[in-house]
């Protein structure tokens, strides 16, 4: 309920994503509230370093943080981060805002702002 909520209320589509095999398995989609042809996310695997579900796994679970860091950040855009010090440092500001964000990171024209489930009951 929340997550259409969310979509209701910010006019974008919502995802929830967890850690999988390296990446992020969107397990839940909400569509945006408009009449744009939209495509189900469920059950695709994005890449852990640059899109903003990866990036708050990867801020605030040490597993996810490891495994982006000890494998290989494929670039994607010009404005994908590849180099570990880059990528550390903007996970160190994830934690800190309590947020992530990727702009065009993975796709040319799509952004999006992530933020973490610390208490899936709360």
């Amino acid at each position: 309920v929340w997550a259409d909520d969310l979509a209701r209320s910010s006019g974008e589509s919502v995802h929830l994503g967890v850690l999988h095999l390296g990446g992020v398995l969107v397990v839940h989609h909400v569509f945006r509230p408009d009449d744009s042809r939209q495509v189900l996310e469920v059950g695709a695997m994005q890449p852990l370093h640059s899109t903003g579900l990866g990036k708050v796994l990867c801020a605030f679970d040490p597993v996810a943080r490891s495994e982006a860091l000890e494998n290989e950040r494929k670039s994607f855009t010009a404005r994908t981060v590849t180099a570990a010090e880059e990528f550390t440092a903007a996970l160190d500001e994830t934690r800190k805002r309590g947020w992530a964000a990727d702009l065009e990171e993975t796709w040319e024209g799509v952004t999006s702002v992530a933020a973490p489930i610390h208490d899936r009951r709360a």
